[in-house]
């Protein structure tokens, strides 16, 4: 009697498990697809956020930023150095936005709700809303 390797239990419950593992791929990557569109139909709840955070940095920590960075005298070992001086608005600006990213602030959510709110109203009835 001929054993073909295909025959074996060794080769059959490779092959198995190899099916499942294929079927295990599979469901993952369709998973992944599935997330994937989530996150594309999601993106317009990213983009709020963005500009929340980006309005809240910049209308409420920046200027507290600049003034600080302002009141420091500009004499003395203390004082603000050149490089300091062309580029602090950049750095109050990335300082900023770090700030806000790393405090959710509950300020920022009901801005970005407030701006999904208004959105799906435009987009439903192609009207803005009227403040």
């Amino acid at each position: 009697m001929r054993i073909e390797p295909e025959q074996s239990v060794t080769a059959g419950l490779v092959m198995r498990a190899g099916a499942r593992t294929t079927a295990e791929q599979r469901s993952f990557a369709e998973i992944l697809a599935v997330d994937d569109r989530a996150r594309a139909w999601m993106g317009g709840v990213d983009q709020a956020q963005q500009a929340a955070e980006g309005l809240v940095a910049m209308t409420l920590i920046e200027p507290l930023l600049r003034e600080a960075r302002e009141m420091r005298s500009s004499e003395g070992p203390f004082g603000l150095t050149e490089a300091e001086r062309q580029f602090g608005a950049l750095m109050d600006a990335r300082t900023a936005g770090r700030m806000v990213k790393a405090w959710n602030m509950p300020l920022v959510d009901q801005l970005a709700r407030q701006m999904r709110e208004e959105a799906r109203t435009v987009e439903t009835t192609g009207h803005e809303v009227s403040g």
